[in-house]
């Protein structure tokens, strides 16, 4: 129990107990995480390689690179966070306190990966440009509009002093 009467798991541990759970933490990180991520990087960057080598259309070869690239970003920024702390941890020989926040992002990938896959479909591509076509025609006849009625404006300002100048000479 901390200060505050809340039970705390994981965080609350002897020296012998922090002897073998340090360590055993580097280690799950290490092939759980680090290894996995070496072998990502490299078969990703393999394979933009040979996508760029190839005869395919560019609008395709920028959007396999955007999918593989958001795909491996949002690993490293889910998973790494906690993985670090348990090098820190090891580097540190303690069970660092920021361990429990760097855990969050990892529970977030869960939600976060079907939504990165949504906005990457070429469904939702079309729909924005769609919507950006849309709002650039609106965009341009809203113009249009307002600088006629400014012209106008201006042209009848410009009657207005004609006929004050006239009638001041007279």
């Amino acid at each position: 129990m901390n200060d505050e009467g809340k039970k705390l798991c994981y965080d609350n541990f002897t020296e012998k107990q922090l002897s073998v759970i340090i360590p055993v933490r580097l280690e799950m990180s290490i092939v759980l995480f680090f290894l996995p991520l070496s072998i990502t990087t490299f078969c990703y960057a393999s394979c933009i390689r040979i996508l760029m080598r190839s005869c395919m259309h560019a609008k395709h070869k920028k959007k396999a690179v955007r999918v593989a690239v958001t795909t491996w970003t949002v690993f490293i920024v889910c998973f790494a966070p906690y993985n670090i702390s348990h090098v820190v941890g090891f580097v540190k020989n303690e069970s660092v306190e920021w361990r429990r926040l760097a855990l969050l992002p990892s529970t977030c990938n869960a939600f976060i990966d079907p939504l990165i896959f949504y906005f990457l479909s070429s469904s939702v591509d079309q729909g924005f440009y769609k919507v950006w076509k849309t709002l650039q025609f609106k965009y341009n006849v809203s113009k249009r509009k307002l600088s006629s009625v400014f012209m106008k404006e201006q042209k009848d300002n410009s009657r207005v002093c004609s006929v004050k100048t006239i009638s001041a000479t007279l």
